[in-house]
């Protein structure tokens, strides 16, 4: 038993690193925004392969069954310190929801916050798009303080006299 712990949590740490590292490139490079369901997903799943680590530590026979156990553990731990950082991140940061609309047809969802980055930044207005894995961002307008949504037809909004069809993944950043 302890043996396919050690083996299992092995390989679902490698793959954890991977999937952990595609989600931040994709967070980093494209306009999307890391939900808080998938920053609490990688959390349950990174705390069950340290624990899976730890039980499989018991079978350590051989020298390779050691080195996965030291290495998983030292992966699940990496991941677990920078999604517990991410998560509280996300609790501080400098956003204030101003107004959720939805699309006529309730397609989409959209949030709308306020950010104010203080006396070391700018003020401004950012829309961002509902989804499960990642939100996405297509607004964002520094130096706004003011919010005119409509939406226009069931794809397109107008949003301070910025009319984004969002079926077309327009964007708007200034």
């Amino acid at each position: 038993m302890h043996r396919y712990a050690n083996i299992y949590s092995f390989y679902i740490s490698i793959l954890s690193l991977f999937l952990f590292s595609f989600v931040l490139y994709t967070a980093w490079s494209q306009p999307y925004i890391i939900t808080s369901f998938l920053r609490w997903t990688l959390l349950i799943i990174l705390a069950v392969i340290f624990i899976l680590a730890l039980t499989g530590f018991k079978s350590t026979a051989t020298k390779f069954s050691r080195s996965r156990s030291i290495i998983t553990i030292g992966i699940a731990s990496m991941l677990l310190i920078i999604c517990f950082f991410l998560q509280f991140l996300s609790y501080i940061g400098g956003k204030e929801l101003l107004q959720t609309v939805e699309s006529p047809n309730q397609e989409y969802t959209v949030h709308f916050y306020s950010w104010d980055a203080g006396a070391a930044g700018t003020f401004g207005i950012v829309g961002e798009i509902d989804g499960v894995w990642f939100d996405k961002r297509f607004y964002r307008e520094r130096h706004a303080e003011v919010l005119e949504v409509e939406w226009i037809n069931d794809r397109t909004i107008s949003i301070n006299n910025h009319q984004l069809d969002l079926e077309m993944e327009e964007i708007y950043s200034n």
